[in-house]
């Protein structure tokens, strides 16, 4: 018994979580695409619709002068005698005789119940004289009773007497239109069934009692009290009968009782020379029914009066006093003879279900994305424009569209939407106040270094834009702290809530390149090394008015050192040149070229090249005190397995072509531009140009092997022939710098530095395109030309190498740059 306690629980509790998610906007779409297909067959608002039709006849004239029409209005007990016993209608045998032989009318007779020719006062007279009666009065009273019914049948069989009874069906009666279906061959037979619904899901005829069919014909009278005459229904067979007013109108046109009638659904139904306009379910609407007003002028007339008359009007209705129906088909005759029916066309189910359409659409997909005051004047106005269209398409055109449906839809599902949206609104509103709660407090969590913690507030919140921002400053933050896992975790957060935001998918391409370059030990080849003697190990604490906090690197001329200016309580990066490395006899010479070098690189002001603060010496060493740049050297992302992205290498070659053009239009030429060299930091973005003025020293100095300082696998062919060099060489260090990061490997290859200055100086490298082929066409045109043996073939200038790089961005990475904000 617990366990299904248990079991019960979880149920309801899912089903509180299901229903705690539903999107009301979801709802309202599904119930509209249920209403399309179900809108043909809805009847619900039919009231309304009538309304609308109403107030359309105001757009017609009334009616004036006699109607031509007439009511010969019986009473009631006069009518039961004509019912129950034909005998005994002595009445309406003369009056059906008085209107025959006086006039020429058309007559509608009206009743309630089927004429009863059953046993009547005339059998029972008979039966009497048949027993032996003594005299033969009873048979001369059975006689004059049976001559009188069979004159009556006589005159109920006239060709210009039409019987109608009231909700009685006749057993046997056969069907008197042969229906048919509007053909157009664009359509499928399934949508013709929702254009053209069958007529008894329209009308019902279960109201109606199935009688034997009598020798006289007597035809049913539909109960058409409403705006809408139902001319046509049909059996349990699906078979078309006329209904009482159509038997009507075939005798006026002067259609024979045994010719059918021919009906197209949504169009007219053919009678003679008349063609009634039918709706899709055989109804019409007489505009002369519609209101008091456009009722036309019917004369009543009374039972005794109709007996003395000799003159009758054209058509002539004999019914029960104050008989609805007679005054209903009064209406409608007049209607058909002045052409003033209403109809439904074929067609009407179609804009039907459009319209309905269109207001889901409009319902869920436009109203929750505009101001609530917008969208409330923009359903009124629509709902006063579909009403005030059908009240003109009635008017101009006699064409009723069931547009209630419509109407009702769009101001019953713009209610309930307005009323979940204020609500959704306030749950909103309190969900917004807790989220910026929780993104204030993971914010000073940042700000305190407390990433943790920060990632943990935002743990409930919902997904807007803030909360993004947040996620993808937290992994930024991580990223400075070299904790690259985690700013990959959280990166990959904000790429699953969305997948587009800023450059998630570029910044976990790079983040991901630097957690792998951060578990490989930094190692250069000797080719790539700068070439000089190793310095002496020093084991310092201070240099100068600096503090050392630790060894950063080492590199070919001394050591680089982290330090700290008390002065200004900044960190610097100190590198130290060691005296001990040249001749006693260059000292005096190095330490003025020196000097002067550190100032020219100390003029240099750019946000991509590390700045120099400082310079000082001591007994046994020069030291240079710098910018600390964060961040790793490019060296770090030229293995083949770890490179950065193709968009991420293009921006920081162009970075660098624009610090080297700026360098060099201060008369400064770097001289060994490599990876090792360039410092890359992904968050916040940032490149740095490092060893400005040393190279340019070394590179004129000899080591005590003899050797030449510099990089030769970076180094243009003039340098490596020992000529003098100029902004040209750096630019050629920069395109196999960009032709290393971009494929893993060197344009040129040696086993030793002879072979590798051979290839350098005469030989051709390698397609970057061949290496790897995702490359767009831009590198290998821009690495071409930067390679080139000839100085003066290369790019004039730093700067318009840049500037191909940028048109090249823009070009074939434009949705990676303007997500960065680049273009």
């Amino acid at each position: 018994m617990k366990k299904t306690f248990i079991a019960i629980e979880k149920a309801l509790t899912m089903l509180a979580v299901l229903v705690s998610h539903v999107n009301f906007r979801g709802v309202i779409i599904i119930f509209g695409l249920a209403l399309v297909v179900c809108a043909p067959r809805v009847h619900l608002f039919s009231a309304i619709d009538n309304t609308i039709i109403k107030a359309s006849s105001y757009l017609f004239a009334p009616p004036l002068g006699s109607s031509g029409i007439a009511i010969v209005e019986v009473p009631k007990e006069e009518i039961a005698i004509w019912q129950s016993d034909i005998h005994s209608s002595g009445k309406l045998a003369a009056l059906l005789s008085n209107i025959v032989n006086g006039a020429n009318s058309t007559v509608g007779l009206i009743l309630q119940q089927p004429i009863d020719e059953g046993a009547g006062a005339a059998d029972t007279l008979i039966e009497t004289y048949i027993q032996g009666a003594s005299n033969d009065t009873p048979y001369r009273k059975a006689k004059a009773l049976v001559d009188r019914k069979f004159l009556l049948k006589d005159y109920l069989n006239n060709s210009r007497v039409v019987v109608g009874v009231e909700g009685f069906f006749f057993a046997g009666q056969k069907p008197t239109v042969i229906e048919q279906t509007y053909d157009r061959h664009v359509f499928s037979p399934v949508l013709k069934e929702v254009i053209w619904p069958y007529c008894k899901y329209c009308f019902s005829t279960a109201k109606s009692v199935e009688v034997a069919r009598p020798s006289f014909e007597q035809f049913t009278l539909t109960n058409s009290l409403s705006s809408q005459y139902q001319a046509l229904f049909y059996d349990d067979n699906n078979s078309v009968f006329s209904d009482f007013f159509i038997q009507l109108l075939k005798t006026i046109e002067n259609v024979s009782d045994s010719e059918n009638l021919i009906w197209q659904k949504g169009q007219a139904l053919t009678i003679g020379t008349l063609n009634l306009p039918l709706s899709n379910d055989g109804s019409f609407i007489p505009l002369h029914s519609l209101s008091n007003r456009m009722a036309p002028i019917v004369n009543t007339i009374a039972l005794n009066e109709a007996l003395a008359r000799s003159a009758f009007p054209e058509f002539i209705l004999i019914a029960q006093q104050g008989s609805r129906s007679a005054d209903m088909l009064a209406k409608a005759l007049y209607s058909v003879k002045h052409d003033a029916v209403v109809y439904s066309p074929w067609w009407s189910n179609i804009v039907l279900m459009a319209l309905v359409f269109m207001v889901t659409l409009y319902l869920g997909l436009l109203v929750i994305r505009i101001t609530p005051r917008t969208a409330g004047l923009i359903s009124f106005f629509l709902s006063i424009t579909i009403i005030l269209s059908q009240i003109l398409i009635i008017a101009s055109h006699r064409v009723w569209l069931p547009l209630a449906l419509v109407v009702v839809w769009l101001i019953v599902g713009h209610f309930a939407l307005s009323i979940w949206m204020i609500k959704k609104r306030r749950i909103q509103g309190n969900i917004d106040r807790a989220d910026g709660i929780c993104i204030k407090q993971a914010r000073q969590f940042i700000e305190q270094q407390e990433l943790n913690l920060a990632l943990e507030q935002l743990t409930d919140c919902s997904l807007d834009e803030p909360l993004l921002q947040t996620l993808y400053d937290i992994s930024d933050a991580y990223a400075e702290q070299k904790q690259y896992q985690q700013a990959i975790d959280v990166m990959r957060m904000v790429r699953s809530k969305r997948k587009s935001y800023k450059d998630a998918e570029q910044k976990l391409k790079v983040l991901n390149t630097m957690l792998k370059s951060s578990s490989n030990v930094d190692q250069e080849d000797n080719l790539q090394k700068t070439t000089a003697i190793t310095t002496a190990q020093t084991d310092r604490r201070i240099i100068g008015r600096y503090e050392l906090e630790g060894e950063l690197g080492r590199g070919a001329m001394g050591r680089v050192f982290l330090g700290f200016d008390p002065k200004i309580a900044r960190r610097v990066a100190i590198k130290t040149l060691s005296y001990d490395q040249f001749k006693d006899k260059n000292s005096n010479e190095l330490k003025q070229r020196f000097f002067r070098e550190a100032e020219a690189a100390g003029r240099l002001n750019h946000p991509a090249i590390v700045s120099v603060f400082d310079v000082g010496e001591e007994s046994d060493l020069a030291f240079i005190a710098m910018d600390f740049a964060e961040g790793k050297a490019l060296n770090n992302f030229v293995s083949e397995d770890n490179l950065l992205p193709v968009f991420e290498v293009y921006r920081v070659v162009c970075d660098v072509a624009q610090a080297l053009a700026y360098a060099h239009d201060s008369n400064v030429v770097h001289r060994d531009v490599k990876p090792g060299n360039i410092i890359y930091n992904p968050s916040p973005y940032q490149v740095k140009v490092t060893d400005f003025g040393i190279a340019r020293l070394v590179d004129n100095s000899k080591t005590s092997t003899g050797e030449i300082l510099g990089s030769p696998l970076y180094m243009a062919p003039e340098q490596l022939k020992g000529k003098k060099v100029n902004r040209a060489a750096d630019i050629f260090s920069l395109g196999v710098t960009f032709y290393q990061l971009l494929t893993g490997r060197l344009p040129y290859h040696g086993s030793n530095l002879a072979a590798l200055t051979y290839e350098i100086i005469y030989g051709k490298h390698k397609n970057v395109r061949s290496i790897r082929k995702d490359l767009p066409a831009s590198a290998s045109r821009i690495i071409n030309q930067a390679l080139q043996k000839d100085p003066d073939d290369r790019y004039e200038t730093a700067a318009e190498m840049a500037l191909v790089l940028k048109k090249a961005i823009k070009r074939d990475f434009s949705a990676e740059a303007k997500q960065i904000g680049y273009v």
